[in-house]
């Protein structure tokens, strides 16, 4: 019972906290996912130019992509997920090569990454993976630390924690309350690998009790007993009693704020980590069913969470791109042509459209990625009326213009109002 009102009694904190104006200060990491395309279902993330169903890091131009939107969006440091144990056993051949791309990326972007591995080895994990019952679950992840000590941590872009603790960072993937004990019940006679390392722990579908999390994710948000490690993502729900939904744009935001005043880290979810649904990327979610609450966007918009990172941790220097002029329309049979005057900043990048068929004008992302300054809409219904606004954005598709004019269209009727 104690545990339950302690539980309730932290996230209404936290949840209040989400209403504070914060200071910057944590430094920004994103987690990335380098297996478990599968779960996109649908789903297409923006790679190169052009919407990738199954992006791959062991592409080098795909993963130079993905972490140069990441670093677009403010972030310097990505924790890859290794959590699996196939991914180091059967499947080892498939997966080191993307790691060494990731390596060779962060050292070309001046970028810095870290490793997130497990603790535990479930029975069926163990006879998928072919790892003996002889061998304890912290022994074989030990060797595990050893591994990543000998071979990755001495690389100058793997992050260390710094502020005191200078050793390079390695994310568990449990609870500090799991982790700990395992971690002490290492012999004193066996070299001790975890101890090399700053641990970072998190939660693992459930809720938790303060300072049970180190802060380092994996769900909804959550931070560390000081808060100097926060980490937040654009999904509510913690457990299977507590389920997993996209959270709205403005609650996003909120969460950001929150996170990036935390006094060291601030962890931003996953860029896509379509598994665990924390992902935030550029991602098209249209033909993901309706049904499906944990991966669909808000409004199917594909920049919507990334926009909300970006213009919290990188805004423009040289302010917003300029509103879209003068938006007139031309009524034909079943359709409709809006144009514009052309926007002239040297780092325009495309417009978007955004309709509404309502008089309280909830206008929707409508199209994108959009380039000539004009736009024909088709298949209108006769006697329905419609509400248009267009945008601007720049060239790295995250800084969006003021929406100012709107134009109203009644088809058959011939009504423009501006």
């Amino acid at each position: 019972m104690n545990n339950t009102i302690s539980r309730i009694a932290f996230f209404l904190l936290l949840s209040a906290t989400l209403n504070v104006s914060p200071v910057f200060a944590g430094e920004p990491i994103a987690h990335i996912l380098i297996c478990c395309r599968s779960n996109n279902q649908g789903a297409t993330f923006l790679v190169n130019g052009v919407w990738n169903p199954a992006h791959d890091y062991s592409d080098i131009n795909v993963t130079r992509s993905i972490l140069q939107q990441i670093k677009n969006a403010g972030i310097n440091t990505v924790a890859v997920d290794w959590t699996n144990p196939s991914m180091w056993t059967i499947l080892w051949n498939e997966f080191k090569p993307m790691m060494d791309n990731i390596r060779k990326v962060c050292a070309e972007k001046n970028m810095s990454y870290m490793a997130h591995i497990g603790i535990e080895l479930p029975v069926d994990v163990r006879s998928g993976c072919n790892i003996p019952d002889s061998i304890s679950d912290v022994t074989w992840w030990n060797n595990i630390a050893k591994y990543v000590d000998e071979n990755w941590a001495a690389e100058a872009a793997y992050k260390r924690y710094g502020y005191g603790d200078n050793r390079p960072i390695l994310i568990v993937f449990n609870r500090q309350s799991v982790v700990d004990p395992k971690i002490n019940s290492i012999p004193a006679n066996t070299t001790n690998y975890f101890s090399r390392f700053h641990i970072g722990t998190n939660m693992v579908n459930i809720s938790l009790s303060p300072g049970e999390s180190e802060g380092w994710g994996y769900r909804n948000f959550m931070q560390n007993a000081s808060g100097s490690v926060r980490f937040a993502s654009p999904e509510s729900g913690l457990d299977p009693s507590d389920p997993w939904v996209r959270i709205s744009k403005e609650a996003w935001k909120s969460r950001v704020d929150w996170c990036k005043a935390s006094s060291e880290y601030s962890i931003y979810g996953s860029y896509d980590d379509m598994c665990d649904c924390i992902h935030w990327g550029i991602c098209d979610t249209k033909n993901v069913p309706s049904t499906n609450t944990t991966k669909k966007y808000p409004d199917n918009d594909p920049w919507l969470y990334y926009n909300i990172v970006r213009s919290a941790l990188k805004p423009r220097a040289a302010g917003n791109m300029l509103p879209v002029k003068n938006l007139v329309s031309i009524i034909k049979l079943g359709s409709v042509q809006l144009s514009w005057n052309k926007n002239k900043e040297t780092d325009f990048g495309a417009y978007r459209v955004y309709r509404s068929v309502d008089n309280k004008h909830s206008f929707k992302l409508y199209s994108y990625g959009i380039q000539p300054n004009k736009f024909t809409d088709t298949g209108l219904e006769n006697g329905k009326t419609y509400f248009y606004v267009v945008s601007a954005v720049d060239t790295l598709m995250g800084m969006e213009s003021l929406k100012n004019d709107t134009v109203k269209v009644h088809i058959n009727m011939g009504v423009l109002n501006q």
